[in-house]
């Protein structure tokens, strides 16, 4: 992730209303991207190793892929 920008923005912004309107909503992290999230959060991101992810993603109703990187595991793990 070179920046908050793009789809990566809308969503965390998308999380943050969600979370206003009192659901339940994050965001996952891969714990290799760099920590440069200056954009202000209603939630904790959760962090996840890439070589974890399919086996520490919790349980949720929809996953969100915000690029290429990250297409494939979001398709396998539902």
């Amino acid at each position: 992730m070179m920046g908050v920008y793009g789809g990566v923005a809308d969503v965390l912004e998308l999380a943050n209303a969600l979370v206003m309107e009192g659901r339940h909503a994050g965001v996952v992290l891969l714990e290799d991207v760099e920590r440069e999230l200056d954009l202000p959060l209603l939630f904790r991101p959760l962090r996840i190793p890439s070589s974890r992810l399919l086996d520490d993603l919790p349980e949720a109703r929809l996953l969100v892929a915000t690029s290429y990187q990250n297409r494939l595991p979001v398709a396998v793990a539902r």
